[in-house]
């Protein structure tokens, strides 16, 4: 399954929990928070090797 395909359906299971929509609506009570939503999907570069771990 495509990166954007799996997003899409895990976000649509997030906003379809009882427990978040209840905590929204209590948010929303006096109006929208969020004007709109913007998702990107970001791809390492054929340089990058990772972070490595800071030494304690």
């Amino acid at each position: 399954m495509a990166a954007i395909a799996v997003v899409g359906l895990l976000y649509s299971l997030f906003t379809a929990d009882g427990e978040w929509q209840e905590a929204r609506a209590k948010s929303e009570a006096d109006g929208p928070i969020v004007a709109n939503i913007v998702s990107s999907l970001l791809h390492p570069t054929r340089f990058y090797r990772g972070f490595s771990k800071p030494s304690e």
